[in-house]
């Protein structure tokens, strides 16, 4: 553990990269108070917003329209879920270490990519 202020520390996990029981929590202070107050604050606001999101449904402009369709349809039956198919035998840490490789390779491309921009 770091002895930084805003550190999280190391929790124990199983092989499917769950914490395991007693190990405390990540988030043991919970919600922030203030996000409550801010919440409760905009309250208020919402039949306005609502009525300028149906205004929006008839935006002459189409991709203004779509768009609100998309947000009332999301909010009224929740963002279509996206199947993620996974097969094998990799742990949390193979796959996490297999997504960090990846970033690191666009990383170096993009980096690669710049250096041939410049005429370097």
């Amino acid at each position: 553990m770091s002895d930084e202020p805003h550190s999280k520390p190391v929790l124990a996990r199983d092989e499917q990269g769950r914490i395991l029981p007693g190990q405390g929590s990540l988030n043991p202070g919970g919600r922030p108070k203030k996000l409550f107050g801010l919440v409760m604050g905009l309250n208020e606001h919402v039949p306005h917003a609502v009525e300028q999101l149906v205004a929006l449904l008839d935006s002459e402009d189409p991709k203004v329209r779509i768009t609100a369709v998309k947000e009332v349809l999301d909010r009224v039956y929740g963002k279509p879920h996206q199947a993620v198919v996974m097969s094998g035998e990799l742990t949390v840490q193979e796959v996490l270490a297999k997504a960090a490789a990846g970033v690191l390779a666009a990383a170096a491309a993009e980096a690669e990519e710049a250096e041939g921009d410049d005429g370097t």
